[in-house]
């Protein structure tokens, strides 16, 4: 496996850690990504905790798929001006090192990269990342988001986004809260009709991938893609 290397709702756990006794007796990388914020935060606000305010802030980022603005802070009590910059400061340093738009995809591991936030949740996503001519990220797009084993997708919602921004190459993926990298039966007749509708739109399919903490599958790197 992984021999080809190029393209041609979370919730607090039951604790009574602190975010920093976790992180100390547990390692960073065990924070879910509120515990992660109200590290940022530091303090609350607005008569709220920290924790009651990360839950917020995180929530928030969550439903504008972590392309917060100034505005959407704005409208949250508890967030000044210099809570605001910080955040804002987060992440773009986070976008700058796990690549934004613009980025080269190049191979599997640099779309695990990109959605490397999603190899843990509790949940299934299902995205299409949307490519130019150079195979540079014009978009990440969540078409469907389902339970523990199991999303939806319509090939249409695959490749509407694709068609309106007129995209040279798509690559979709999706993560396997179980941990398996395993594709399913799904899974694998869900991108054999996401090919056939490809080759139909003159839109190449690069992959399918499917990742979780435990790494990733590419359907390029297995031969699944002919």
């Amino acid at each position: 496996m992984n021999e080809i290397k190029s393209y041609k709702k979370e919730k607090w756990e039951t604790t009574a850690l602190r975010p920093r006794e976790k992180m100390r007796l547990r390692g960073i990388e065990n924070l879910s990504d509120r515990e992660l914020m109200a590290l940022i935060l530091g303090t609350g606000g607005g008569g709220k905790d920290v924790m009651q305010l990360s839950e917020e802030l995180a929530r928030l980022m969550e439903e504008k798929d972590y392309t917060l603005k100034p505005t959407d802070l704005a409208g949250i009590k508890g967030i000044g001006e210099a809570k605001g910059c910080l955040l804002m400061a987060v992440m773009e340093y986070a976008r700058r090192l796990t690549g934004g738009a613009g980025i080269k995809i190049t191979s599997p591991e640099t779309v695990q990269r990109i959605l490397f936030n999603y190899a843990d949740r509790s949940q299934e996503f299902f995205f299409s990342l949307t490519l130019n001519g150079a195979h540079e990220l014009m978009g990440k797009h969540i078409i469907s988001s389902g339970n523990l084993n199991r999303v939806y997708v319509q090939p249409k919602d695959v490749f509407v986004q694709a068609i309106k921004e007129n995209s040279a190459a798509l690559v979709v993926a999706h993560n396997h809260p179980s941990g398996s990298l395993e594709p399913s039966i799904e899974d694998r007749n869900m991108t054999k009709r996401l090919l056939e509708v490809s080759e139909l739109l003159n839109i190449p399919l690069l992959d399918h991938i499917v990742f979780s903490k435990n790494g990733y599958y590419s359907f390029l790197e297995e031969g699944l893609l002919k």
